[in-house]
């Protein structure tokens, strides 16, 4: 059984992406004690939408969703429910496959799927468990569906009353449409505290649950510029080779942050502007007008397709892929895998060392910070006792060791910048290589003669060697620090 709801805008309210669903298998909402756990979800969770499933009861009480979602425009919210007999789950797979493949305005599918996608989403199962998990995760890819993640406890199901005989498994989850994850950005989901049932309620967010305060946004060398007609010129006449290279980026960053603010512009709002002039040309040349208008549509539309051009090389940069891809333009691929990426890098909370959730910013810094200062704090009674590398490795030979130790040549810079990424993740300065490959014929002699002076001896001017330092997460979902 599923059922879907249509979350539809409500104009009054100022804050109008703020939306919470509360998803719960209560299995049974008779007990006196469920109101209790309910009232206190919803007092202290705050949901716009309650979802409950698998009530047992009929009439007023079973009727769930009492909120509205508070959506600038419409979107399609489905509970569902995983039967346990798989011939009648995957039935149920197929018409979300369907109904995936109609839909066109943003849909979130959520609740107990009754499967996993993989064997670390449980603590048990045999070969046939590792066959429905891969069928289950090429359901989810092929019906177009992304997984929002969670923070939280890992599993949203347990039975067992001893932990030998204890089978947990993460079965409750939510799923969503790319337009979905576009819209809400920030979306996240929080599994909550195990009571009354075996299954853990599910709290939704469009607006996430951490408000982090990123400061003053850093410098970065936006791709699109280049296609700009005068950037060369800006590029050419701000270079000065007479001054050290890094306070020559440095000098170039704050030219370039004011070039963009009064040359190149807001793409956005560029695009939004062109598309409203076009649209009122059209219209006033709907039967007939001057001559001029037709000239001046064909140069707006010439003009808004640089613009989208240019969007689409501004989110191929944030997204980090390799490559754009061949055929239609790419830009909505490109902004989904951007908010994917950064949805997948934020942690939302994190287990403290007495195994208490903790979803504060202020507390999940400092349980970071304090591991790593321990991490890389060593006491000084141990530093004479590290263990040596000598003979652990076999000697160059004469003539390994000349090659090695040969002077380095500007043709290995140039190989070696060659070969980066051109949009990988700059340093501090902001510059990513792809600045460097198309602008060589500036900037060659300067970075050559840095890079030679520093390999053949010279000290390291100051601020070259700083860098900013990023936690990679290395699992989705991860509980702890460590």
């Amino acid at each position: 059984m599923n059922q879907t709801i249509r979350v539809a805008e409500n104009p009054s309210n100022t804050n109008a992406h703020a939306c919470t669903v509360l998803v719960w298998n209560v299995q049974g909402a008779g007990n006196p004690t469920f109101l209790t756990m309910l009232k206190g979800h919803i007092r202290m969770q705050r949901p716009s939408i309650v979802a409950l499933v698998e009530t047992h009861i009929s009439g007023p009480r079973a009727q769930a969703v009492l909120l509205r979602c508070k959506s600038h425009a419409p979107w399609f919210l489905t509970i569902v429910y995983g039967n346990p007999h798989v011939q009648v789950r995957e039935r149920l797979w197929t018409e979300l496959h369907q109904f995936s493949a109609q839909c066109s305005i943003p849909w979130l599918v959520a609740r107990d799927f009754n499967e996993t996608t993989s064997m670390e989403e449980r603590n048990h199962g045999g070969s046939d468990t590792l066959r429905r998990c891969t069928k289950f995760k090429f359901w989810i890819e092929n019906t177009g569906l992304i997984d929002l993640g969670f923070s939280g406890p890992k599993f949203t199901w347990s039975r067992g009353r001893c932990w030998e005989t204890r089978k947990c498994a993460r079965l409750d989850r939510a799923l969503c449409k790319r337009e979905w994850r576009t819209r809400f950005q920030e979306g996240a989901v929080r599994h909550l505290i195990q009571s009354h049932s075996d299954h853990n309620p599910l709290l939704i967010s469009t607006l996430g649950f951490t408000s982090q305060s990123r400061g003053k946004k850093p410098f970065r060398f936006q791709g699109a510029w280049m296609t700009h007609q005068d950037f060369d010129q800006v590029i050419r006449a701000n270079w000065q080779t007479q001054v050290p290279i890094i306070p020559n980026l440095a000098n170039l960053a704050t030219v370039l942050t004011k070039w963009n603010r009064e040359i190149f512009g807001n793409l956005f709002r560029r695009k939004r502007q062109l598309w409203g002039r076009i649209e009122g040309i059209q219209r006033s040349t709907e039967n007939g007008g001057p001559r001029y208008l037709l000239k001046l549509e064909e140069h707006l539309r010439h003009e808004l397709e640089q613009t989208l051009n240019q969007i689409e090389t501004f989110w191929f940069q944030k997204s980090r892929e390799d490559r754009i891809r061949d055929g239609d333009r790419n830009t909505t691929y490109f902004h989904a895998s951007t908010i994917i990426r950064h949805r997948f890098n934020c942690i939302e909370g994190l287990k403290n060392s007495e195994g208490d959730w903790c979803y504060d910013t202020s507390c999940v810094k400092q349980m970071v910070v304090g591991h790593f200062k321990n991490l890389f704090s060593e006491p000084m009674e141990v530093t004479n006792v590290r263990p040596t590398l000598s003979g652990a490795f076999p000697s160059l030979s004469t003539e390994q060791r000349s090659l090695l130790a040969r002077n380095f040549s500007s043709a290995e810079v140039y190989k070696a910048l060659k070969s980066m990424g051109p949009y990988k993740a700059p340093g501090p300065d902001g510059f990513h290589a792809i600045f460097f490959q198309r602008y060589w014929d500036i900037v060659a002699s300067d970075v050559c003669q840095l890079t030679l002076n520093v390999f053949n001896g010279a000290p390291l001017p100051e601020g070259m060697n700083d860098t900013f330092i990023s936690l990679i997460l290395k699992m989705p979902n991860p509980e702890d620090v460590t």
